[in-house]
């Protein structure tokens, strides 16, 4: 058992329930629904030590509880009973160098922030973003990995690019997940009769194939999941924003915070943090 894996990891499960994604900085009849298989993923090594500084403080001696919502691939999500993804290899290292054994609790999306405040957490990493509302709840780390949001079409779109889409959207029909800051952006940007928000991304997937609307707006890395699934669909080459995840803290544990900084510092210098990502998204 390599050093990685000394840090415990419980993994409590609230199920049934549903994710909401993250920010950007910002610049009926279905036919039968595909269902995906997630990705077999094995975790890479990666080569790392203890941190030599003092133990931050957190809710438990030796442990740092993490909120998360574990349905967002390749970030959080379950295969075969594991909980496995991003999120989960670059934290659980995180936890390894700050001598903390990693205790996963999961929730719903919307309840995250909150539970946070409540000292339920000590930290909350499910590709978030800090927005401005965020920022009032909970203190952000530096980004640990910068993603892309994009636009998926039909392959029968005449689109080519996202400026297209746009001085065309008062004439389309726009989908997003509830909660993402996609939805966001699009209901404030966009006529409110364009833009539909679903529960789930196989939902907004679904509706977008079976030409009920003509664009979702979703991350690059679920997008890809979804593009080896759907023959029919395909991404439009350039980006509709980009957006920075980042590790919530709770509001004034600066101890922690400038501890998870430090780490997530030398873990994007030595590499591991590109290491890790690169081994789930091909």
């Amino acid at each position: 058992m390599n050093k990685y894996f000394k840090a415990a990891i419980s993994v409590l499960l609230i199920l049934g329930l549903t994710f909401a994604s993250v920010s950007c900085d910002k610049s009926t009849k279905n036919k039968s629904k595909k269902k995906r298989e997630s990705k077999k993923h094995e975790r890479i090594e990666v080569e790392s030590t203890p941190s030599e500084t003092e133990i931050p403080e957190t809710t438990s001696e030796n442990t740092i509880t993490i909120g998360t919502n574990a349905y967002f691939p390749p970030y959080e999500y379950f295969d075969d009973g594991r909980m496995l993804g991003i999120d989960l290899d670059i934290m659980n290292e995180i936890a390894f160098r700050l001598n903390l054994n990693p205790v996963w609790i999961g929730t719903d999306f919307e309840d995250l922030f909150m539970l946070l405040e409540q000292g339920e957490f000590d930290v909350v990493i499910a590709g978030v973003t800090a927005t401005e509302d965020r920022l009032a709840q909970a203190d952000f780390t530096i980004s640990y990995f910068t993603n892309v949001q994009v636009c998926v079409v039909r392959q029968d779109s005449y689109f080519t690019s996202v400026d297209e889409v746009m001085d065309s959207s008062e004439h389309l029909s726009f989908g997003a997940k509830e909660g993402t800051t996609a939805s966001m952006y699009l209901e404030d940007d966009l006529y409110p009769k364009t833009v539909n928000v679903f529960s789930t991304y196989d939902d907004a997937i679904s509706y977008l194939d079976n030409g009920l609307i003509d664009v979702v707006i979703m991350d690059e890395a679920i997008a890809n999941e979804y593009i080896d699934s759907y023959s029919n669909l395909r991404i439009l080459a350039t980006p509709y924003c980009e957006e920075d995840y980042c590790i919530a803290v709770k509001k004034g544990n600066t101890e922690l915070l400038d501890s998870l900084n430090e780490v997530i510092e030398d873990m994007i210098n030595d590499g591991s943090i590109d290491r890790i990502a690169y081994s789930y998204i091909e």
